[in-house]
Protein backbone atom coordinates (compact mmCIF):
# COMPACT_ATOMS: atom_id res chain seq x y z
CA UNK A 1 0.00 0.00 0.00
CA UNK A 2 2.83 2.50 1.00
CA UNK A 3 4.55 1.41 -2.62
CA UNK A 4 1.38 2.69 -4.52
CA UNK A 5 1.10 6.23 -2.45
CA UNK A 6 5.00 6.52 -2.74
CA UNK A 7 4.84 6.34 -6.88
CA UNK A 8 1.56 8.50 -6.95
CA UNK A 9 3.30 11.37 -4.77
CA UNK A 10 6.55 11.01 -6.57
CA UNK A 11 4.71 11.86 -9.67
CA UNK A 12 2.93 14.97 -8.06
CA UNK A 13 6.13 16.13 -6.26
CA UNK A 14 7.99 15.67 -9.77
CA UNK A 15 4.96 18.33 -11.79
CA UNK A 16 5.02 20.24 -8.53
CA UNK A 17 9.24 20.98 -8.55
CA UNK A 18 9.51 21.53 -12.86
CA UNK A 19 6.08 24.39 -12.33
CA UNK A 20 8.14 26.23 -9.71
CA UNK A 21 11.74 25.77 -11.74
CA UNK A 22 9.58 27.08 -14.81
CA UNK A 23 7.92 29.64 -12.73
CA UNK A 24 11.56 31.06 -12.37
CA UNK A 25 13.58 30.42 -14.87
CA UNK A 26 10.93 30.15 -18.02
CA UNK A 27 10.57 33.24 -20.58
CA UNK A 28 7.05 34.00 -21.51
CA UNK A 29 5.85 33.32 -24.70
CA UNK A 30 1.97 32.99 -26.22
CA UNK A 31 0.79 29.52 -27.42
CA UNK A 32 -2.39 28.22 -29.52
CA UNK A 33 -4.82 24.77 -28.25
CA UNK A 34 -4.42 22.66 -30.94
CA UNK A 35 -6.38 19.83 -29.05
CA UNK A 36 -7.35 19.35 -25.30
CA UNK A 37 -7.98 15.24 -24.11
CA UNK A 38 -8.96 14.57 -20.84
CA UNK A 39 -7.14 11.65 -19.79
CA UNK A 40 -9.21 10.27 -16.69
CA UNK A 41 -6.90 11.53 -13.51
CA UNK A 42 -8.62 13.39 -10.89
CA UNK A 43 -6.90 15.26 -8.19
CA UNK A 44 -8.81 16.15 -5.29
CA UNK A 45 -12.22 15.67 -6.83
CA UNK A 46 -12.17 19.02 -8.13
CA UNK A 47 -8.82 19.39 -11.06
CA UNK A 48 -8.73 16.94 -13.74
CA UNK A 49 -5.38 16.36 -15.51
CA UNK A 50 -5.49 16.96 -19.38
CA UNK A 51 -3.37 16.05 -22.19
CA UNK A 52 -3.20 19.37 -24.27
CA UNK A 53 -1.44 19.86 -27.52
CA UNK A 54 -0.04 23.21 -28.57
CA UNK A 55 1.82 25.68 -30.83
CA UNK A 56 3.95 28.02 -28.94
CA UNK A 57 4.88 30.30 -30.72
CA UNK A 58 8.00 32.52 -28.76
CA UNK A 59 9.41 35.73 -29.82
CA UNK A 60 12.69 34.09 -30.26
CA UNK A 61 11.93 31.43 -32.98
CA UNK A 62 9.69 29.46 -35.18
CA UNK A 63 6.98 28.32 -34.01
CA UNK A 64 6.31 24.70 -32.68
CA UNK A 65 4.03 21.87 -31.41
CA UNK A 66 4.22 20.56 -27.86
CA UNK A 67 2.53 17.86 -26.33
CA UNK A 68 1.64 17.94 -22.29
CA UNK A 69 0.18 16.76 -19.19
CA UNK A 70 -1.87 19.75 -17.20
CA UNK A 71 -3.52 20.68 -14.33
CA UNK A 72 -6.91 21.48 -14.83
CA UNK A 73 -8.71 23.87 -12.18
CA UNK A 74 -12.12 24.67 -12.21
CA UNK A 75 -11.57 28.29 -13.92
CA UNK A 76 -9.42 27.05 -16.35
CA UNK A 77 -12.19 25.14 -18.68
CA UNK A 78 -12.72 27.74 -20.79
CA UNK A 79 -9.15 28.87 -21.51
CA UNK A 80 -8.07 25.95 -22.95
CA UNK A 81 -10.74 25.76 -26.10
CA UNK A 82 -9.06 24.60 -29.35
CA UNK A 83 -8.31 27.73 -30.95
CA UNK A 84 -7.62 29.86 -27.88
CA UNK A 85 -3.75 31.72 -27.23
CA UNK A 86 -2.68 31.55 -23.68
CA UNK A 87 0.35 32.49 -21.80
CA UNK A 88 3.01 29.75 -21.32
CA UNK A 89 6.07 29.96 -19.72
CA UNK A 90 9.27 27.82 -21.89
CA UNK A 91 12.50 26.90 -21.29
CA UNK A 92 15.02 28.25 -24.31
CA UNK A 93 17.16 24.88 -24.21
CA UNK A 94 14.82 22.89 -23.59
CA UNK A 95 11.52 23.81 -26.11
CA UNK A 96 9.34 20.96 -24.85
CA UNK A 97 9.63 22.06 -20.84
CA UNK A 98 6.29 24.54 -21.21
CA UNK A 99 3.76 24.91 -18.26
CA UNK A 100 1.00 27.46 -17.92
CA UNK A 101 1.84 31.64 -17.40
Amino acid sequence: MGLIFLVAGGRFLRRERRRRWLARHGVPAQAVVIACEHTGEVVDRINVVVRLTLRVEPDYKAPYKVALSWLLGPRDGMRLVAGNRIGVLVIPRSPQWVGPD
